[in-house]
């Protein structure tokens, strides 16, 4: 792929589903700044206020980040960056 494309979420979208006795949520929302992608998390923090881990990954600014929120180090968070890393995806 052009060094120069880059592929872009259009809008949020979400996901559920539970897995013995745990509830996991996953969500895609479209950002251009760092900042807004730290707004956005803490509003999740505080809708999603009894949630246990709040795990992400970002790619924005051409900065790639990961968090796994005290889940087991590298079993969250870089995942789901391998993830948007693997679709060629910014911006989410």
């Amino acid at each position: 792929m052009d060094d120069d494309f880059y592929l872009e979420p259009r809008r949020a979208a979400e996901h559920e589903f539970k897995d013995r006795g745990s509830r996991f949520l996953g969500r895609v929302i479209p950002i251009s700044t760092e900042d807004e992608a730290a707004e956005h998390l803490a509003g999740l923090r505080k809708a999603e206020w009894d949630a246990t881990h709040h795990c992400w990954a970002s790619i924005v600014e051409a900065t790639a980040r990961s968090n796994d929120d005290g889940e087991p180090s590298g079993s969250a968070g870089a995942p789901i960056l391998r993830q948007i890393e693997a679709r060629e995806l910014t911006g989410v």
